[in-house]
């Protein structure tokens, strides 16, 4: 009943009643309970109706389309029993390149604008830091290497 192609799960009610040898009543208190314990969920879907009466409706309903759910205690108890697994390869590497491009890109500011990155830009840490730094800025601004007498301590 599943595609596993396209994942797609859109059973009819009837369908399920008639696989499962049950009745339509059966099949919808199941799929309720399955709903109201986090283990399954579906939306409605509508098609227009073609050439509809004026005053009749307008579209009619077509199979749910459901998917899978896993509730908050079972999926902690997975995650208990499991353990952390490791990261994909994938994020692995994306995150490399974030460090690296962070890295970069650090490498190129002001220590103003470091000490902003850092400590962000709102509290009075902050300020105080960017203080610090566009203080650092003009010393090494004004004398290669940073050797200004009057501001060396």
């Amino acid at each position: 009943m599943i595609d596993f192609k396209t994942g797609r799960l859109e059973p009819a009610i009837a369908t399920l009643a008639e696989r499962l040898r049950r009745s339509r009543g059966a099949i919808v208190s199941a799929l309720a309970r399955l709903k109201d314990h986090g283990f399954i969920n579906w939306i409605r879907r509508f098609e227009p109706i073609e050439d509809p009466d004026a005053f009749g409706p307008q579209v009619k309903q077509v199979t749910n389309a459901y998917w899978f759910g896993l509730p908050k205690e079972a999926a902690d108890m997975v995650r208990r029993m499991m353990g952390k697994g490791p990261l994909p390869d994938d994020e692995v590497t994306r995150r490399k390149a974030d460090e690296e491009e962070t890295a970069a890109m650090l490498a190129t500011i002001s220590a103003e604008d470091l000490a902003v990155f850092r400590a962000g830009d709102e509290s009075p840490l902050a300020k105080a830091l960017a203080s610090l730094g566009r203080r650092v800025d003009l010393n090494n601004a004004i004398s290669p290497g940073g050797q200004n007498p009057t501001l060396q301590g």
